[in-house]
């Protein structure tokens, strides 16, 4: 049985993999709102995990759960590539990282979320309460600059993600 955090989480995931897609519906182009969108989401999703699942995990296991290490680089990868305006290698990078990254999180043994599931019920009513309270943090215009290309190609690496990465921005289409 789905625990209603991991059925909150993973219902979340959907709801961004879904405007990812229609922010791509349009091959070559990167649809501005619904980018904006799915960048102010996801980054929503990223606190949720990193300030409350994580630690509510690590109380309740005695120490952070064994995936917790790969999630927090496979974050810093996302969030460093959210920072530059988006393109295509932008959104397969990405998709890259997200794919392995939501799939270690929902595996059925051994997920982040099925950890979840076995928090004591009021515990876990609190836990769900305030990650519904998480409001998107409020975004910055995209940079371009080199250092946050930089960043990525670091981030990437860090995360240990094989995929080309990008350089710098796209330039005029």
């Amino acid at each position: 049985m789905t625990s209603p955090i991991a059925a909150y989480l993973a219902e979340d995931q959907v709801r961004l993999g879904a405007l990812l897609a229609q922010a791509t519906a349009v091959a070559g182009r990167i649809g501005e709102a619904p980018f904006s969108a799915f960048r102010g989401g996801l980054l929503r999703h990223i606190g949720m995990e990193e300030k409350l699942l994580f630690p509510a995990l690590k109380r309740l296991l005695g120490a952070p759960h064994p995936a917790v290490a790969r999630l927090h680089r496979d974050h810093g990868a996302i969030a460093s590539l959210l920072v530059p305006t988006p393109t295509p290698l932008i959104v397969s990078a990405l998709r890259a990282v997200l794919e392995p990254h939501d799939a270690l999180e929902e595996a059925v043994d051994g997920g982040l979320y099925a950890a979840a599931s076995r928090r004591p019920a009021a515990e876990a009513e609190a836990l769900l309460e305030a990650m519904k309270a998480v409001r998107e943090p409020p975004q910055s215009p995209h940079n371009d600059s080199p250092a946050a290309f930089r960043q990525i190609a670091h981030t990437m690496a860090a995360a240990n993600i094989d995929h080309p990465v990008p350089t710098g921005p796209a330039g005029p289409g």
